[in-house]
């Protein structure tokens, strides 16, 4: 029993490793705008 209980204390530990380590990283989400211009940009520069 006591193994199992700190089986699930150190699963409970890398939980809150991984979170910490995902919560450091931002999501960047492009305008739409921003994002219709770039992939315009593309093709012109593939079409030169």
């Amino acid at each position: 029993m006591q193994k199992s209980i700190d089986n699930l204390f150190d699963m409970c530990h890398l939980v809150i490793q991984t979170i910490e380590q995902v919560g450091a990283y931002r999501l960047k989400i492009p305008n739409d705008a921003d994002a219709a211009n770039s992939r315009m940009n593309d093709k012109e520069t593939t079409r030169q």
